[in-house]
């Protein structure tokens, strides 16, 4: 493989998290795709996002994405270690970015992930990923609003950020809750 082919991926994928708000990408989750039903990968019943009632983290990926590989062991220790705490993590995956649904079924055995993905339609994909880079990680409210946006997967400083960013979302969400109590 070329030597500056190598070089210049790897600087990429390094300053994908610097160069997070030059991209275009929501403040809040649209509604018709946090009410949508949308399929699960592993053919468990279908879910509607605004029925987490939690925090949740959303993985957008691809089977064929190098850095999503990266990206998948963490977000299944965010998943095991908040979940507890209100953390949903939850994959979202595009059917027509791949051959067929069996080799996403395949990759997420591969991989031993125990969070949930979901199958969502190229549409969704575009409102959520509109200059098309994965992986995409959102940490968002139970009611579609991100508290932070990761583009790319740095391994050395994304998981500490996005730690840090679960751990807001969820003194948040804690607050709001002490807050609701009270009235």
């Amino acid at each position: 493989m070329n030597f500056n082919l190598i070089t210049a991926t790897i600087l990429l994928l390094n300053s994908n998290i610097a160069a997070q708000t030059r991209f275009r990408t929501p403040a809040q989750i649209p509604n018709q795709i946090m009410t949508a039903e949308l399929r699960a990968v592993d053919g468990s019943p279908d879910v509607k996002l605004v029925n987490e009632k939690r925090t949740i983290v959303l993985g957008m990926w691809a089977a064929w994405c190098g850095p999503c590989r990266l990206q998948m062991p963490e977000l299944d220790t965010l998943n095991s270690r908040y979940h507890e705490r209100g953390l949903s993590v939850v994959g979202l995956v595009s059917l027509e970015d791949h051959a067929n649904s069996e080799e996403v079924r395949q990759y997420l055995r591969q991989m031993g992930v125990g969070f949930k993905s979901l199958w969502i339609t190229k549409d969704t994909s575009e409102i959520l990923d509109p200059d098309h880079l994965l992986p995409i990680t959102y940490v968002i409210t139970n009611d579609g609003t991100v508290v932070r946006t990761f583009l790319g997967w740095n391994s050395k400083k994304t998981p500490q950020l996005l730690r840090r960013s679960v751990r807001q979302a969820l003194k948040r969400a804690k607050a709001r809750k002490g807050e609701n109590h009270e009235q």
